[in-house]
């Protein structure tokens, strides 16, 4: 039976990790590191809701003194270049899409990935992208899910939404579909339980 399956992007189909980010742009002083940390994490979530990364950077470097301006910038314009695919995802959601499934990426984004991610293959799969940023609200807000089910003609008996975020999934089990909450430290129980039940 064909099916709509939602995916999120990050750490679902491309690992992130704060830690690595604060690595390479940071360096191993642990009084910088928790000073980057606080003020450029804090409050991240506002750029998929909406405030333009250049906004959100001029915020950030308010609470940081200036040898560490540079190490703000580049977590906030640059993190996407520190990503890695997540194993084994690319190849399911190839196969999902072959099988005759609609695949539908609805992601939490800033501006800086919502209108640059050419470079991510495994997303050429993808029936519709939807991001949050020029939408102006983000998962688990129930509109985002609303927006999408009538933007790609949905229909919620025959979906499921896959996210590592546990609120992101009650939203969607709140919206009316769905939802399969992924471990991204073992994306391979993912990979098996499609495997059961998406191909059948």
């Amino acid at each position: 039976m064909h099916k709509t399956i939602i995916f999120d992007c990050g750490n679902v189909l491309i690992g992130f990790s704060r830690l690595k980010l604060l690595d390479v742009y940071v360096g191993g002083c642990q009084k910088d590191r928790d000073l980057v940390d606080h003020a450029v994490f804090d409050n991240w979530d506002v750029q998929d809701s909406g405030v333009p990364s250049k906004k959100y950077y001029e915020m950030v470097i308010k609470n940081l003194p200036e040898r560490l301006h540079d190490s703000a910038f580049n977590i906030i314009f640059h993190w996407k270049e520190q990503t890695w695919p997540m194993p084994g995802m690319f190849d399911l959601v190839k196969r999902l899409k072959e099988f005759g499934h609609q695949i539908v990426l609805l992601s939490n984004m800033p501006d800086t990935f919502t209108y640059d991610h050419d470079d991510i293959p495994v997303l050429k799969y993808f029936d519709e992208l939807i991001f949050s940023f020029p939408l102006g609200f983000a998962k688990p807000d129930r509109r985002i899910f609303e927006y999408t089910f009538e933007k790609c003609h949905i229909d919620k008996s025959s979906c499921i939404f896959v996210d590592d975020n546990e609120n992101n999934i009650k939203g969607a089990i709140e919206a009316g579909i769905e939802g399969y909450l992924f471990d991204k430290k073992n994306p391979q129980k993912y990979i098996d339980f499609a495997n059961e039940t998406e191909f059948i």
